[in-house]
């Protein structure tokens, strides 16, 4: 009888620890399948989609862009206020609509993070073609949505890479938002619009904490001021924003020409002013290039639709606990047969 009672025992165990198992394979089944889904349905495909003009970009396909059968809108902010993962570069997300008459729309509403008009001129958007063609970096603000960008047929200085060149876009309308402001590594100023939360003192402020020691980098420094406008002073105050290097801030007062009290009443103002500072950094990748043209793109961190339980961790415990009673049962059962 004893033996009957142990062995109906087991055999309960076993059925339980296979039920646990099946349950918990459901339900992470359900899990991954919800995964997919959201994951599919970010991805999607939209060409076929008929967008609400009112939420639309559109980009002007120029007449020596061969071949495309894709466009891509990568939209991000300027400066990265870490609030949204924006779409990465050349992802089904970003995949626009071709409209059949050489011009291709986006809609905006699709992004995980909206074109907020109290923000101004804080979106930078590049146009890139499946053949490796795409324009240079060019700011959006919500007045620019309903708008046109087109190519102008002008070539500047890549940014991030002096040996490459950038092909410059900018909206019909909208006059206020064009190619975005910046310094190359050369020293030369390209682009013309500041996004909203920069100015042209961050923009030396940048260029002084990156090359603050490249002697052919720093001897432009007193040209670069006279093109932007803008005062040693000012430029230093900005620059204490983004770093407290001694060795970066030493060089920096004596290339911007400012005096110990200068520098000081710089550190007062700058104090007072980074408590309401958004902390946000300009954001600027490398990306692919073709037939000598290439743009700084902007930050593409993906992110992945992935949902995490504590399930894993309980089933251990419940087989933990489930194997220590059968080994209970077991030792149980051989001390009898003793």
């Amino acid at each position: 009888m004893f033996k009957k009672l142990v062995s109906l025992m087991v055999a309960a165990i076993m059925i339980a620890s296979c039920a646990v198992v099946a349950a918990s394979a459901a339900d992470t089944s359900d899990v991954d399948a919800a995964a997919d889904v959201t994951s599919s349905d970010a991805g999607a495909d939209t060409t076929s989609e008929t967008a609400d003009a009112s939420n639309t970009i559109t980009f002007q396909q120029p007449s020596d862009w061969k071949n495309v059968k894709k466009m891509f809108a990568h939209i991000w902010m300027a400066i990265d206020d870490g609030t949204v993962t924006w779409p990465s570069w050349k992802s089904k997300a970003e995949q626009m609509t071709d409209n059949g008459d050489g011009t291709w729309s986006y809609d905006v509403s699709k992004l995980p993070g909206k074109i907020e008009a109290s923000k101004g001129a804080a979106y930078c958007v590049i146009f890139a073609a499946d053949t490796g063609m795409q324009t240079y970096n060019l700011i959006m603000s919500a007045d620019c949505v309903g708008d046109t960008a087109y190519a102008t047929g002008e070539k500047v200085e890549n940014p991030e890479d002096s040996e490459k060149t950038a092909i410059i876009a900018k909206w019909k309308n909208n006059t206020s938002c064009g190619p975005e402001k910046k310094i190359t590594s050369t020293g030369n100023v390209v682009g013309e619009t500041v996004p909203a939360g920069a100015s042209n003192e961050t923009l030396l402020a940048s260029y002084l904490k990156a090359y603050y020691a490249d002697k052919t980098k720093t001897d432009k420094v007193p040209d670069l001021m006279k093109k932007l406008g803008v005062e040693g002073q000012a430029v230093y105050e900005e620059l204490l924003k983004i770093t407290d290097d001694a060795k970066i801030l030493d060089a920096s007062k004596k290339l911007l020409g400012i005096s110990e009290k200068q520098a000081e009443e710089a550190k007062k103002n700058s104090s007072t002013t980074s408590n309401s500072s958004n902390g946000g950094s300009t954001t600027s990748n490398g990306n692919g290039s073709n037939g000598g043209s290439s743009a700084s793109g902007g930050s593409s961190n993906s992110g992945t639709n992935s949902v995490s339980s504590g399930q894993d961790s309980t089933i251990f415990f419940v087989l933990g606990g489930m194997m220590v009673m059968a080994a209970a049962v077991m030792f149980v059962t051989r001390r009898k047969k003793d």
